[in-house]
């Protein structure tokens, strides 16, 4: 319903709100979320993680809780071998043999990725971290997107969403609504 009547009045829908490439992000989008077959709101760790860890065949896959990651350890060749982290009072490691996933989000990742020697130079030696790897933009330029949402009162059920279906949002700047009683 949303989504129509923007249509109408000439805002075009945008497929993917984290399209850099996208020569303007004005329109309107679907709010993307991950919905179990029945119609229940899931996150990712439910959606994803949770399943895996439930099986035989992911052995050396283990999520620890309480623990905080410290910094990602290299070797002289700037391979990834461990991981330092923080829990239950004391610093321990983990050795790496093959695969190390970073996924901090948006702010964690940076601050981890600089306590491990990825970053700025200038900054990494004023801390007394050695260099790895000289990126001068890792962390700068964070930005949060303005994401506005549309309240609606439904005259009856049917006008509703279907069960499980995605709720249409507005994922703009100053965005006018010209349906809205004034």
């Amino acid at each position: 319903m949303v989504l129509e009547s923007a249509r109408v009045d000439g805002y075009r829908e945008i497929d993917d709100r984290q399209d850099p490439t996208a020569s303007s992000s004005i329109g309107v989008a679907k709010w993307q979320r991950y919905i179990s077959p029945d119609g229940i709101r899931q996150d990712t760790a439910t959606v994803y993680l949770h399943s895996l860890l439930n099986r035989d065949q992911y052995p050396n896959l283990h999520v620890m809780l309480k623990t905080k990651v410290s910094k990602v350890l290299f070797d002289g060749d700037k391979h990834t071998t461990g991981v330092e982290y923080y829990s239950n009072g004391g610093d321990s490691r983990i050795v790496v043999k093959k695969l190390a996933i970073l996924a901090a989000g948006a702010l964690g990742t940076p601050q981890i990725l600089e306590r491990s020697g990825i970053g700025g130079a200038t900054l990494l030696n004023s801390l007394d971290i050695p260099v790895v790897s000289e990126l001068n933009q890792m962390g700068e330029n964070y930005q949060i997107p303005n994401i506005h949402g549309i309240n609606l009162a439904m005259v009856t059920l049917s006008d509703t969403m279907p069960l499980g279906s995605s709720s249409d949002i507005c994922s703009v700047q100053d965005f006018p609504i010209p349906w809205r009683d004034s």
